[in-house]
């Protein structure tokens, strides 16, 4: 059963075209145009909306709108909302357990007989930059490089954890770059597979917790040196149990000011202090309240931006230089100038 559905093809996400809350970035990637949606802030109404749990970097082509590349979709830590919380989850039912490894997500996309690589957003952020060479370098050793031809002919995508000394998060997984098979998504059935599969049956039959924990409690509690599991059930949910250690490596506080939660949202970097919120049984609402509140105020300021470009536009400004002087002392000069590029290059 998949709980997740994926958009065979971009045309299925025209509803999110005038949402500032998500992006649909253009890049050309071996000669290809492609289209690359992907949310920047959220708050909990917006996962409610159809297809809202994939904007998370699936590749489409832009001339067809065809799926190319699929990624994970958006899954939630345990106790985030009111599907994730611990007495509405089948914990009789864990079909597979993953370890949570601490990296960047990769997926590869085969362009012109080519592999590419892109993190979440882009195939040209600095981590997809240095994962394209590392790969480039060691392409003619690499196994993985006949089973992601292979998975690709079958409508299969397989997604990748890649750690890299240079972009350490917190744990350590030796001086050398790895890069390591998560599972993949069915570009046919939707379905996500992870590679590290059980049975399907209770949680204690298919963990061996570390450290002789006998629960998912005990070990998100006492575990040190980890960063937590990846859960899938038999109706394909996925959740995520972090360890309070590696939360705490993160520097999280439950006590973090207003002030420092809207940062946080503004930066899409939430995850880890609703992680505390929910395993400290505390009211979600205030992080959902702030969170919503930077949305609605971005949603408002990217309206501002592009109102502001399309004026320019009107008033004969044709180049950036006459914008700059124009727009100087406005107080989202920056987001301005973005904007005129982006409309004006093509990139999105």
């Amino acid at each position: 059963m998949n709980f997740y559905t994926l958009p065979k093809n971009l045309s299925e996400l025209d509803h999110f075209r005038s949402n500032p809350m998500v992006q649909f970035k253009d890049e050309n990637v071996g000669g290809l145009d492609i289209v690359i949606p992907c949310y920047m802030i959220a708050d909990a109404d917006f996962w409610k909306q159809p297809f809202a749990l994939e904007l998370r970097g699936h590749v489409f082509r832009k001339d067809t709108g065809e799926l190319i590349s699929a990624a994970l979709p958006k899954f939630f830590n345990v106790g985030e909302n009111e599907y994730t919380q611990k007495h509405n989850l089948p914990w009789d039912a864990v079909c597979s357990i993953m370890d949570k490894r601490d990296g960047s997500m990769l997926t590869p996309c085969i362009i012109n007989g080519k592999i590419y690589w892109k993190t979440k957003k882009s195939f040209y952020s600095d981590v997809a930059i240095i994962a394209q060479k590392w790969w480039d370098e060691r392409i003619d050793a690499d196994s993985n490089v006949a089973l992601i031809k292979e998975w690709a002919a079958k409508g299969v995508s397989p997604v990748y954890e890649f750690w890299h000394p240079e972009w350490q998060i917190v744990l350590n997984y030796g001086d050398e770059p790895s890069m390591f098979c998560l599972g993949y998504r069915d570009m046919n059935t939707s379905a996500w597979i992870p590679l590290v599969g059980h049975t399907p049956g209770s949680i204690d039959e298919v963990i061996n917790f570390p450290g002789g924990c006998k629960t998912l409690e005990e070990f998100q509690e006492t575990a040190e040196g980890v960063k937590g599991y990846v859960i899938q059930f038999a109706d394909g949910r996925v959740v995520k149990a972090k360890t309070k250690w590696y939360l705490q490596q993160h520097r999280v506080r439950t006590d973090l000011r207003e002030r420092d939660i809207a940062e946080l949202a503004a930066l899409e970097k939430l995850d880890d202090v609703k992680s505390v919120v929910s395993e400290a049984g505390m009211d979600m609402s205030l992080v959902e309240n702030i969170e919503r509140r930077v949305a609605i105020s971005i949603a408002a300021i990217s309206c501002e931006v592009k109102a502001l470009v399309a004026e320019a536009r009107k008033a004969g400004l044709p180049t950036p230089k006459e914008v700059a002087v124009a727009y100087k002392s406005h107080p989202h000069f920056g987001m301005i100038m973005r904007e005129w590029r982006r409309k004006g290059s093509g990139l999105r």
